[in-house]
């Protein structure tokens, strides 16, 4: 069964985005008039609501998509390179254009942002990981949260071959590293 999102389109297994399903027009008034008062009324109205639905939606997706995932990369308690600790920009707003040679005005990308960056999330990589000083050059030994029981997610760059025992760690334990096809494998806390 498919999650519905907001009203179902023209085709039922294709989620509608709420945000673009049904804008609110409210306040859009067009002048029933044929001249060209009424044309340039109703261009301006239309173009700045497509201006505010537009906006609305950038800001929605910006928030839901790159501002989420970057939250979920900074408080996984993974280890980050520099880079990957840097918010993503938010996207520039819409604005409407200046007239053209016809008083037309349309919407355009401004200058702006859409909105602010969020207060910036607390990251926590290195705090999920033990890496002892004892750890030859060269070798990094990420051990990160729980993946159940008495295992551990390894960190991202973690480089201690698979089946080697770990020195004891700063809480006391000691870990043997589990290798895996796949990812950066797992420790399990023997001691």
């Amino acid at each position: 069964m498919k999650k519905q999102v907001g009203n179902s389109g023209p085709n039922p297994s294709i989620p509608v985005d709420p945000v673009m399903a049904m804008p609110d027009l409210s306040d859009l008034t067009l002048d029933p008039g044929t001249g060209k008062g009424a044309m340039l009324h109703n261009n301006l109205a239309t173009s700045t609501a497509q201006v505010r639905v537009g906006n609305a939606k950038l800001k929605s997706d910006y928030l839901a998509t790159p501002w989420g995932n970057f939250v979920l990369r900074m408080t996984s308690g993974q280890k980050l390179s520099p880079d990957m600790q840097v918010p993503p920009k938010p996207p520039m707003a819409l604005e409407l254009s200046p007239p053209n040679a016809d008083g037309l005005v349309f919407p355009q990308v401004g200058t702006t942002p859409v909105c602010d960056v969020p207060t910036l999330p607390v990251y926590t990589g290195g705090l999920a990981s033990l890496t002892p000083s004892t750890a030859p050059p060269g070798v990094f030994m990420g051990i990160g949260h729980s993946a159940g029981g008495k295992y551990y997610d390894a960190n991202y760059g973690d480089t201690i071959p698979g089946e080697q025992r770990a020195p004891p760690q700063a809480d006391g334990h000691t870990y043997v590293k589990v290798a895996s096809p796949v990812g950066w494998g797992w420790y399990l806390q023997v001691s």
